[in-house]
């Protein structure tokens, strides 16, 4: 056997008995609790620690407790995200197509002031990008009978600027929707 030989069987060896070693011990994590003959007794004692820390037993009692938001709130979720996250970002190499696309989610009036937005144009110079991802929505009033809603959304948004390190903050959005027969739209925004 050549010595190249004999070092490849060394390695192959090594590397097999390692895997050998990486199975067994993890393997063994999930183990870590004592196991009793008998599986009753198991089976009580997750019951009293349920009890412990007051956990439901069961999925119906999971399922009841969790908090129920209307098929409203989930509608203007949606939207909340979709026009603060968008509205929200910006790039020097796409210009204002963020504005463009939120004009979807936007009444007639405030289109209008989006388009103005974008007419004004931005005096910056070299590149410069910001992102906003939504972290919380607050809803500060909601009328569903009347079509109405005030949102405060909490976006964490990060800076970019040609020559400078990325600047993360947080920044919230007042929003105010208003229905508009089925379809909820953005009648104003005001960053604060």
């Amino acid at each position: 056997m050549s010595k190249r030989t004999k070092i490849i069987l060394i390695i192959a060896a090594i590397v097999i008995i390692g895997l050998v070693v990486a199975i067994v011990l993890l393997g063994d994590q999930g183990n870590n609790q004592p196991v009793t003959e008998n599986p009753e007794e198991n089976r009580q004692e997750d019951l009293d620690l349920d009890k412990l820390v007051n956990l439901p037993v069961n999925d119906q009692e999971l399922i009841s407790q969790a908090p129920r938001i209307s098929s409203t709130e989930n509608t203007l979720n949606r939207l909340v995200r979709n026009f603060s996250e968008r509205y929200g970002s910006f790039s020097s190499d796409s210009g204002f197509t963020n504005v463009e696309e939120v004009k979807l989610y936007a009444t007639a009036s405030f289109q209008s002031e989006l388009e103005a937005e974008i007419n004004q144009g931005s005096s910056r110079t070299g590149f410069y990008q910001i992102s906003a991802k939504l972290m919380k929505v607050d809803y500060l009033n909601l009328d569903e009978a009347g079509g109405t809603a005030e949102v405060r959304a909490t976006l964490q948004r990060e800076e970019a600027r040609e020559g400078a390190a990325n600047f993360v903050f947080y920044q919230d959005i007042l929003l105010s929707l208003i229905r508009s027969g089925q379809t909820w739209l953005v009648d104003s925004a005001e960053w604060q």
